[in-house]
This record gives C-alpha cells, sequence and structure tokens, in this order.
C-alpha cells in the first residue's frame, strides 16, 4: 500500500495526545483488517529515535485493536495492539520519520453499530548511546 491508498485526508497528531473517536461501518481505507473497512487512521511524526507508548481504551463488549505502519506501509511490531485486552496498550521503539496509526475492529462486527474509543500515544526520546 501506498500513503495516498489511505484516500483523503489523514488527521495528525502530535505526542503526547488523547483523541476520542466513533469507529462505523463505513469508516476505513481497508488496509489494516484483512480489508474490512472497518478503521480510522492517524499520522504523527516522531522527531527522534524514542519509545512510543499507545493506549486504545473502548467498551468490554468489543475487540478493537491498533496496527502502527512506517510510511513504507510496513507493520511495525505485528503483535502489539491485536489482542483482546482491554485496554489495547504497548510501546515500541521507533526512528524519526512518519507514522500511521491504525485503529480498527478485530472481529468485523458491524451490524452492532458504531463504537466509541479514547486513543492516547506518547512519545519519549531515547538517550544517545555512548561509545564505550
Amino acid at each position: 500500500y501506498a500513503p495516498n491508498d489511505i484516500g483523503g485526508a489523514v488527521p495528525a497528531l502530535i505526542p503526547p495526545v488523547q483523541v476520542t473517536g466513533t469507529l462505523d461501518r463505513n469508516d476505513g481505507a481497508h488496509v489494516a483488517d484483512e480489508g474490512d473497512g472497518l478503521e480510522k487512521v492517524y499520522a504523527f511524526r516522531i522527531p527522534a529515535k524514542g519509545m512510543v507508548s499507545i493506549k486504545l481504551t473502548h467498551p468490554s463488549d468489543r475487540d478493537l485493536d491498533f496496527v502502527v505502519y512506517d510510511s513504507a506501509f510496513r507493520v511495525r511490531k505485528p503483535r502489539l495492539g491485536r489482542k483482546t485486552n482491554q485496554p489495547e496498550k504497548g510501546s515500541l521503539v521507533l526512528s524519526a520519520g512518519t507514522y500511521f496509526l491504525f485503529v480498527t475492529e478485530h472481529d468485523r462486527l458491524t451490524s452492532r453499530g458504531p463504537v466509541d474509543y479514547t486513543l492516547d500515544v506518547a512519545f519519549q526520546k531515547l538517550p544517545p548511546i555512548l561509545p564505550k
């Protein structure tokens, strides 16, 4: 996939940030969760190598997940954010660059209607490693 495959404008996040949203059957770019079209896409930029922490809070009767892609649309740490946890959360080290964060419903129960969520994204720059 290329960045323009997600279609339209992608909201930009500047960590630390908290975003609330609603996932509905008409949302999505058919990328993150097997082409079901149930996803919201966000972009964020990392200024330097650091730790990105993500938390996705949603109702316990739904299974929302998150997936992080780099600018070439390669999944970063594939299992992160794809469990049945409530909330979904995880951290990963990323290099400087632009990334895409997808919020998706794993079980594809589109007939259940929209679902609200809260997404928290934080960034902490890693200290440089000094030579020995």
